[in-house]
C-alpha cells in the first residue's frame, strides 16, 4: 500500500487538497492493518517517516529505507528522506 502522506509537520508533496487524506484517516488506515492482521492477510506498507507513520507501525515489523523523490521538475530540487515499510510478514 502506499497511501497519501497526511504528515502534520510538513507536506511531502502538497499539490494534493491536504484534507484528501487526513490523521483520522491514519487511524482508520491502522484499523485496516490491524484487521488484516487478524484475517492472515499480509500487507506491506510505504510511509514517510513521521509521527504518523509511528502509529501505523506500532505492533507491526518495519524498515527505514532512504528514497529520493523524483517529482521535482529540476533534479536539483530533488531531495532523499526516510520513508517506513511496514509490514505483518
Amino acid at each position: 500500500m502506499d497511501p497519501p502522506y497526511a504528515v502534520r509537520a510538513r507536506r511531502v508533496f502538497s499539490e494534493y487538497d491536504p484534507s484528501t487524506f487526513t490523521h483520522h484517516d491514519i487511524a482508520r488506515l491502522r484499523d485496516w492493518l490491524k484487521n488484516l492482521d487478524s484475517k492472515g492477510i499480509t500487507f506491506v506498507v510505504s510511509y514517510a517517516e513521521s509521527e504518523e507513520a509511528e502509529i501505523l507501525r506500532k505492533g507491526f515489523s518495519y524498515r527505514t529505507v532512504s528514497v529520493r523523490r523524483n517529482i521535482a521538475g529540476f533534479a536539483a530540487h530533488r531531495a532523499c528522506t526516510n520513508e517506513l515499510i511496514i509490514t505483518n510478514m
